[in-house]
């Protein structure tokens, strides 16, 4: 009875730890795609396409971090050629994130075992804003 036990309690760790990994997997998903959601919208509402690539990637970053979010690395690709559209039509900015992260650290692994995400977040510039 007791060697039963001990194969079952080990077969419901090991899925108690996949079902911890998922979702956390999951969690890191969605607050990536609220950045990117969160860094477009700020920079549609900017005039200057110049200073919007800058302050997208600063924007994406801070809302990373509001998430609590660690990237092992991080890339921020900031669209704002939808600001360079003429007044009357409608542009579109986007940002995608790109970010690595850690799944675990085995001590005998030559390297961690990491996974890369990716998020894209868009959003339509007003077509009758001013632009500069």
């Amino acid at each position: 009875m007791s060697a039963e036990t001990a194969v079952l309690a080990v077969g419901v760790i090991i899925l108690l730890g996949f079902t911890i990994s998922f979702g956390w997997i999951n969690q890191t998903e969605t607050s990536l795609h609220a950045a990117a959601a969160t860094a477009a919208r700020e920079i549609s509402l900017l005039r200057d396409p110049d200073t919007a690539a800058t302050q997208g990637d600063d924007a994406a970053r801070r809302a990373i971090d509001a998430h609590g979010v660690s990237c092992q690395t991080l890339t921020v690709d900031v669209d704002p050629s939808g600001l360079r559209a003429p007044l009357g039509e409608i542009g579109i900015v986007s940002v995608t994130i790109t970010c690595t992260i850690a799944l675990v650290d085995l001590p005998l692994a030559d390297a961690p075992l990491t996974t890369s995400m990716t998020a894209t977040g868009t959003n339509p510039v007003d077509r009758y804003r001013e632009r500069s």
